[in-house]
This record gives structure tokens, C-alpha cells and sequence, in this order.
């Protein structure tokens, strides 16, 4: 771009400089977050806000097992100069978590509150693996929610509710930035653009505490805790194990990579997350994030979720998904099929691209509501010619 900065379509930039190409004073600043404390990181890249003002960068620490995300002021010059705010910090001052944090989680085929009579059987049964209490208490219901009382004795001293923030990278939503779409002949997408120009900015980031995080831009308070229901498990890597006494944050949860982008789906303009779970599922998930006034309503904010269990060739993925229109007009994600698949057939351990429909499935997941491409390599038949890999649709 002409000012010399790196802005992303989901508002903000992987980078910052002083429209000079002079990256050195954030650089500098985000290198420093590696220092103290002992064991400590910080993700990169880091984002910006979408006028310059506020840098976002999200921690980890592994010897405490806790995250943070972290909003910078800065200055004419770029230089990070205080915290505005600690959003690990507000969380933990925040009276009553477990009945004022909007949380929600995805149980059999749609969004729904995280509470106890909204989830199935088999997701109680994470929940209850290794502990009868479970069906009367739901004390580790409340643990991942916030709950503190039962820490030190029966459950994981935690330093702070919020978990790692370690591979997934802050996402800065405000008024996005896709001028490629301002001379489309669709009326409705002015409309659109005019209604989310003045909406409140959000930041998201996944952690290991086993939730995809929304933070006020401004405030850092938290408005949205998503629970995918592909984390859900009774034996290891489960919510329960969050729980265990002497618990480290080793097991990943929300691990993956998220884009953003103002999409068409179903008639309808909205601004959509989509997001892997990189190591800590085989799964994508896709969320309404247009109005974050109403996040609180599940079956409206919850899209759905793309698991192995609907296509046993998806594995761990660890890329950051594509969002684009494909040319049946359509607007998917695009995605690798990453390693440790269940798949048995022969295409099985190919390298594949998914590409899931963003309008979703209509039910359950069939052919049609995503496809698979996969690659075969084409072998060197002399000296120097060149080798590519060829993608044939698949479906």
C-alpha cells in the first residue's frame, strides 16, 4: 500500500511501520515480550487496530499454564508506549463467571449455550469421565467457565481463567477493509457496509483453555467464550483434563489459525470467522461475528462445524483458512487436509484441499456442501523437468 503500511482484509496488519518502512521500534517491542518472564512468549505477528492507535499482541506462559492478550498504545512513531488493557486481567476481576460470560458450544448440529441441559450425553460424559460428582455438581462445567472454588483441592490451581494464547493469532475486527467488493453491482453490500461502519471493534484469539475468545477492542472485556464441540472427548485431550490437578499445557484446544472476512451467505452480507483448531482437533468451525451485540444468541452466532467425523480425510490442520467466492458464486473456505487422518481409502494420506461451503450444510453434512480436491505428483520422466502437483476435484 502507498503508506507503507500492511493492512489485512480483517482490519488490522501483520505488521506496523512508520509508513517509511521503519518496522524496528514494534519489532523491537514485540522481541522484547520473549525476555521476562522466565518461560514466557508472545505470539507473532501481532495486529493493529484500524486506525494505528492500538497494538494487540497475545502471550503464553508455559511455566504457569496461563495466556494473555495485551492492548498497546501507540505512539506518532509507532512505538509501543503502555497497556491499555489485560484482558487476562479483566476476566479475573469479573464477578460471578460462570453466570455472566456468554459461552456457547456446538452440540448436535447447532449452537447452543454452554450449560449443562443444553449439551448431549456424550459431551456430558467428558465432563463426568472419572468423577460420579459431575451429574449433581457439574463442578468441572464450572471450572471451565470460570469457577475457582474448588482449585487447590480437588482441581488445577489456575493464575489466571484465561489459557495459553500460543499459535492462534489476534484477529482485529472492525470495519474491514475489502475495497475489491465496492464495485459490485449488489446494492445490499453498500447497505451492509454503511450498517457495520460505526459497530464496536472486536478482537478473537484461541487459546488453550479450550475456547475461541472475542475481546472488546476498547475495553478488553471479554463478549464471547466459544466451546467447539469437536473438543469434546472422554478420554485424553477432553475439557475435563483442563480440570486435573498438576495440569500443564501441553494437550492443545483452540490452537489454530482464524480469518475473517465479509462474506455472502445465504442471500445475506455478514462478516464470518472461520477458524482451524490446528493441534488440538481435526476440525474447522465457523461463526457469525457481523453484530457483536447479539453474540449471545448461539444459533445465530454458531454457523456449524466441519470435523473427521464428517469426512475422515480431514486431520490436523494447521494453516489459516482461505475465504473467497468461488465461481459458482458461492463463498467457501479453503483449507489443507493437515496430517493424522483417519481415511483408509486410496486417496488416504494425499495431499487434499477442502473446500467448505460457508452457507453450510442445511442439516446434515453431505457431497455438495463441501468439496475435496486431491493432488497426485507428476514424476520426473527426464533430467530437469520440472515436478508439479496437479489438484482433480473429487465429489
Amino acid at each position: 500500500m502507498a503508506d507503507g503500511s500492511c493492512k489485512s482484509c480483517a482490519g488490522g496488519s501483520e505488521a506496523w511501520n512508520d509508513g517509511k518502512g521503519n518496522y524496528e521500534p514494534t519489532v523491537k517491542f514485540i522481541l522484547d515480550q520473549f525476555n521476562p518472564p522466565p518461560m514466557a512468549g508472545s505470539s507473532v505477528p501481532v495486529k493493529v487496530s484500524n486506525d494505528g492507535r492500538a497494538l494487540y499482541v497475545a502471550k503464553f506462559n508455559d511455566g504457569k499454564a496461563t495466556g494473555d492478550l495485551e492492548a498497546w498504545s501507540l505512539s506518532a512513531a509507532n512505538i509501543p508506549t503502555s497497556i491499555q488493557w489485560s484482558s487476562a486481567s479483566k476476566l479475573d476481576a469479573r464477578a460471578n463467571l460462570v453466570s455472566t460470560r456468554n459461552a456457547l458450544t456446538y452440540s448436535e448440529g447447532r449452537g447452543v449455550k454452554l450449560q449443562w441441559s443444553r449439551l448431549s450425553d456424550d459431551q456430558k460424559n467428558d465432563f463426568l469421565s472419572g468423577r460420579s460428582d459431575e451429574e449433581t455438581d457439574q463442578a468441572r462445567l464450572k471450572f471451565l467457565l470460570g469457577d475457582r472454588s474448588k482449585e487447590g483441592s480437588e482441581f488445577h490451581t489456575r493464575s489466571s481463567v484465561l489459557g495459553p494464547i500460543a499459535r492462534s493469532v489476534p484477529v482485529y475486527v472492525g470495519k474491514l477493509n475489502q475495497s475489491w467488493l465496492d464495485s459490485t453491482s449488489d446494492s445490499t453490500y453498500a447497505n451492509f457496509l454503511n450498517r457495520t461502519a460505526t459497530r464496536t471493534a472486536m478482537v478473537y484469539a484461541g487459546s488453550n483453555g479450550g475456547a475461541l475468545h472475542g475481546f472488546d477492542a476498547i475495553t478488553g472485556e471479554e463478549k464471547l467464550a466459544y466451546y467447539p464441540g469437536a473438543l469434546y472427548r472422554t478420554g485424553h485431550g477432553g475439557y475435563h483434563d483442563l480440570a486435573l490437578v498438576g495440569f500443564k499445557h501441553k494437550t492443545k484446544y483452540v490452537d489454530g489459525i482464524s480469518n475473517v472476512k465479509n462474506v455472502k451467505v445465504s442471500g445475506k452480507w455478514k462478516t464470518v470467522l472461520v477458524s482451524s483448531l490446528g493441534g488440538g482437533g481435526r476440525g474447522l468451525f465457523a461463526l457469525d461475528v457481523t453484530d457483536p451485540t447479539k453474540l449471545s444468541n448461539a444459533n445465530r452466532t454458531v454457523l456449524w462445524e466441519f470435523t473427521h467425523e464428517d469426512d475422515p480425510h480431514l486431520g490436523y490442520t494447521h494453516s489459516r483458512p482461505i475465504l473467497t467466492q468461488m465461481n459458482n458464486g458461492r463463498w467457501a473456505a479453503i483449507i489443507g487436509n493437515g496430517q493424522g487422518a483417519d481415511a483408509t481409502d486410496a486417496t488416504a494420506g494425499q495431499a487434499q484441499l477442502f473446500i467448505v461451503y460457508l452457507d453450510g450444510p442445511g442439516g446434515r453434512w453431505h457431497l455438495g456442501s463441501w468439496d475435496r480436491l486431491f493432488a497426485y505428483q507428476h514424476r520426473r520422466r527426464h533430467p530437469g523437468e520440472s515436478q508439479c502437483v496437479i489438484f482433480t476435484v473429487w465429489g
